[in-house]
């Protein structure tokens, strides 16, 4: 009983101690630790709403704060969220804490990043232009690369999304996918077979709706609207203004991908896409970094400037390092395996089988400081363990 009156459990993480400055009690606190800017991110999902801007005191580093309440709270939008968190395909998480009758979770600001959502309302019609019209085929199915790269690896770390749908995806300036929003994610070994499958079908029909949005402006309303209009359309000639070849490649990676059920099978998914996305790179007349370049200007004209009329061409800033800043994440593929049998028969023949810093924080003024460094049996209740197992985080009493 002692132990529990003088050493209480924490009531945060710190996960990135170099952009989280606590005090020398391991408190954050409004005016004495971090500022509020009037700067608003966008509504989050829960009823506490906005998501805010932050400004560390001490760094003068800004973050975002979203607010959940403890009520519509779940553990795994933070599990899920760390064990991504050096992947590159999320936003970086510094710290997440419960304070009073709600969670805060803290983290990295994408400042040069749109949502895909943006991009198919906002941004497609202008890459659709006579001046750029080579640049869909290929961009679409780089971005469904990204995509299908990033929720592999979020299986790999044996979490489902759930909802991946245009508005949880973005884009960065780099062109790497990022996903965030992960309040209806699921750990993978707690879900039975059919709501595994469940999950995964609908994080795969969810991306190819992106990818639909993007090469033909059809984005459907859901996944099951997906699916039905599918089969309704699959036949039609001229679909979406597509040559019969396109339009029976992408009816081809639809196909494919709606018999996807476990996670083992995107490697061989991204195989396809891949391949198409050499195809389609001669048609274009472009390599993939002037892709990568040419879209970086179109989508973020502050970072570089609007491509010339001959596409590929963007003026002086076209430097090495300028292309190395773009580029990163296609993996060459080898011709001699993917040329020798058509990826449709391959697909058709698959059988599927059955960090950084971190500190724990204290809960208020009166238990600051109270400790001795040292880990006490017992300090940890059985979510800090687990949290300390999973993800190999220090406990800082």
């Amino acid at each position: 009983m002692e132990h529990i009156k003088t050493k209480k459990q924490p009531s945060g993480v710190v996960v990135d101690a170099s952009s989280i400055s606590l005090s020398s009690n391991r408190l954050y606190r409004e005016l004495n630790e971090f500022e509020k800017t009037n700067q608003v991110l966008g509504k989050g999902n829960s009823s506490l709403g906005d998501i805010i801007v932050l400004k560390d005191i001490k760094t003068g580093k800004e973050l975002a704060q979203k607010t959940i309440m403890i009520s519509e709270f779940r553990c795994d939008e933070v599990r899920c969220w760390v064990a991504l968190n050096e992947s590159g395909y999320v936003p970086h998480i510094y710290m997440f804490r419960i304070v009073n009758n709600r969670v805060e979770i803290h983290m990295e600001i994408l400042k040069h990043a749109k949502t895909l959502n943006s991009i198919i309302n906002e941004h497609m019609t202008t890459i659709r232009q006579p001046e750029n019209i080579r640049l869909v085929k290929p961009f679409s199915l780089y971005v469904l690369d990204g995509a299908i790269e990033a929720i592999s690896c979020m299986y790999k770390h044996d979490f489902t999304h759930n909802d991946m749908h245009s508005g949880n995806v973005m884009l960065d300036s780099k062109l790497k996918v990022k996903i965030i929003d992960f309040g209806t994610a699921c750990r993978i070994r707690d879900s039975d077979a059919v709501t595994q499958t469940k999950n995964v079908k609908k994080d795969i029909g969810n991306v190819l709706r992106i990818f639909s949005g993007l090469y033909t402006t059809q984005e459907y309303t859901s996944v099951q609207d997906l699916q039905d209009t599918y089969h309704e359309i699959k036949q039609t000639e001229g679909y979406m203004g597509l040559s019969e070849a396109d339009r029976s490649e992408l009816f081809n990676l639809i196909d494919v991908a709606l018999t996807i059920t476990h996670p083992n099978d995107l490697e061989w998914y991204r195989m396809m896409v891949k391949y198409s996305l050499e195809n389609a790179l001669p048609d274009s007349e472009l390599t993939v970094d002037q892709i990568r370049m040419d879209v970086v200007a179109l989508l973020f004209p502050e970072i570089l400037p609007m491509p010339s009329p001959n596409l590929g061409q963007v003026g002086s800033t076209n430097k090495d390092d300028d292309k190395a800043n773009v580029a990163g994440g296609l993996t060459a593929l080898s011709n001699s395996e993917l040329r020798a049998d058509p990826l449709r028969e391959k697909a058709a023949a698959l059988r599927f089988p059955e960090t950084s810093q971190t500190v724990y924080m204290n809960q208020d003024e009166d238990t600051a400081g109270v400790a001795d460094g040292s880990t006490a049996a017992g300090a940890a209740d059985s979510v800090i363990e687990e949290l300390r197992k999973q993800f190999g985080i220090t406990v800082v009493q």
